[in-house]
């Protein structure tokens, strides 16, 4: 099964379970801390002409938040890592293994929108990427800076549990390696839990 079939069958699952507590009335009576730690799983697609075949990254995630309260502003930081192996013809070296890789580091500033249903926010800040790639037995990295925004949905199950939705593009910096430059751009869809502190 590929990644985004995976992706897809989880966000049915979890939008499934949203959907069978939010007729209850623990799902209205449920007010979530906005200090969060989530971890999340998902997808991040990155360049397909500089990172082909390896385009489409599982990745996993870790975020400590604050959605802030009020009318005050929050913060955000978290870790994301990600990594797809394919076979592919490479000239003069035949059919084989290339390994595409990336981790991220980010701070934002970030906002929530507290209701008694879903809580959507957003957030944007700044990014620290490292890529790597390996073809065969040569591998090349690269760690460049940008700038990010985020945004996405939180669906509370109690005080302390909080399903999420969650949608993050990065921009800024392109990779150079060997003098040849490739985009660092990605676009990352990924679901996860959310856990009060």
């Amino acid at each position: 099964m590929q990644a985004s079939q995976l992706l897809a069958s989880v966000l049915v699952l979890t939008l499934t379970a949203c959907a069978a507590v939010g007729g209850g009335a623990e799902w209205e009576s449920a007010e979530p801390s906005l200090q969060r730690l989530t971890l999340l799983v998902g997808q991040r697609s990155l360049d397909s002409d500089d990172f082909a075949p390896v385009e489409d990254q599982p990745l996993f995630g870790v975020e400590l938040s604050d959605g802030g309260v009020d009318a005050n502003i929050g913060y955000e930081f978290g870790v994301t890592v990600s990594s797809d192996s394919e076979d592919a013809f490479i000239s003069g070296l035949g059919v084989t293994e290339v390994t595409g890789s990336m981790a991220e580091l980010y701070l934002g500033v970030r906002k929530e929108f507290p209701s008694h249903g879903v809580r959507p926010f957003m957030a944007a800040g700044l990014s620290a990427a490292r890529g790597e790639i390996e073809v065969g037995p040569n591998s090349a990295d690269d760690t460049v800076f940008g700038f990010y925004i985020h945004g996405g949905l939180v669906f509370p199950v109690s005080d302390v549990l909080s399903l999420v939705a969650d949608l993050r593009a990065r921009f800024g910096e392109e990779f150079e390696v060997n003098g040849v430059e490739g985009d660092a751009d990605f676009v990352a869809l990924g679901i996860g839990l959310a856990f009060g502190l």
